[in-house]
């Protein structure tokens, strides 16, 4: 019974780690265990912690392990001391799992979660028809985009779009809130054979009635290098429809009425990227080969 002590401590520890450490669910542990989830669950949260307690120069251990096991009713003492040996191979194999220490379910799963827990606020405060100013490295100007974001009721979600028809780009995508005032959007480019992903984190200001935002935006650049930049986003209206959407157009030439929010997303600061290097080294030369000609770049 000292033996089966030590591999029940085993056991609880390496539990412990797939769970806090690989980002394994108690669900999938059963399962690999061929254990029902209760039955695991009854293993892990009752019996194990008191098998850990015990003394084990005790002189009567085989009681003491019994009166651990009673504790719960959807376990066999017998099953499980004679089968710890093969349970601790099964969790042993897992945490050496190079595929299994991160589950890729998992972020989706997580993803998912966020989004359904984030659409209540996000369709009462934030959802309507947006203008999303950036500067256009294209275009070397700030421009105004339409951004939609709107509910979808039917899988408790929030869908984003972003540009339209009358756009060279468009995007669509999905938005979430990552802490209690970040909004997240992540959109793909669509109508393409590569997608692009691009990324926005929006401050919120901390009011129930949302109509301006300013964050940070991440996509790739025309030379499908990495590129960061202000974003600001200004409300237009509360609702809208595809066949108005479709007919915004992409504004260039700002009025004066949005002569601070060129201020901010014209300053040299607004802007972080990476540029091709001729004929990189790929070691730390470089960076400062990129930094001698972003300082041209800015020049310019």
């Amino acid at each position: 019974m000292k033996e089966f002590l030590k591999k029940a401590n085993q056991f609880l520890l390496l539990t412990e780690e797939l769970l806090n450490k690989k980002g394994f669910k108690k669900k999938e542990i059963a399962e690999e265990l061929d254990m029902a989830s209760p039955a695991f669950s009854s293993l892990y949260r009752t019996v194990l912690p008191e098998l850990a307690k015990i003394d084990i120069s005790s002189e009567d251990l085989h009681k003491e392990v019994k009166a651990c096991f009673e504790l719960v009713n959807n376990l066999s003492m017998k099953k499980i001391t004679s089968s710890i040996s093969r349970m601790n191979e099964i969790l042993e194999n897992l945490k050496n799992d190079s595929k299994k220490q991160i589950p890729i379910a998992n972020i989706f799963q997580s993803l998912q979660k966020q989004s359904e827990l984030s659409f209540e606020y996000i369709k009462e405060n934030v959802c309507g028809l947006w203008d999303c100013f950036y500067y256009s490295s294209n275009k070397d100007m700030v421009k105004a985009e339409p951004l939609w974001i709107r509910p979808n009721y039917k899988h408790k979600t929030i869908e984003v779009l972003k540009g339209n028809k009358n756009n060279t780009l468009s995007y669509s995508g999905t938005a979430y809130l990552a802490g209690s005032h970040t909004l997240t959007i992540q959109l793909v480019e669509t109508n393409v054979k590569l997608e692009e992903t691009v990324m926005m984190y929006l401050s919120m200001p901390f009011a129930s009635d949302i109509n301006f935002m300013r964050g940070i935006f991440l996509a790739l650049s025309y030379a499908r290098q990495p590129i960061a930049r202000r974003v600001v986003f200004k409300k237009v209206a509360d609702s809208c429809d595809d066949l108005f959407y479709n007919d915004i157009e992409t504004k260039y030439n700002l009025q004066d009425d949005n002569f601070e929010i060129m201020q901010y997303l014209i300053d040299k600061s607004s802007m972080i990227q990476n540029v091709q290097l001729l004929n990189p080294t790929f070691d730390e030369k470089d960076l400062l080969k990129e930094m001698k000609l972003l300082k041209q770049l800015n020049k310019a």
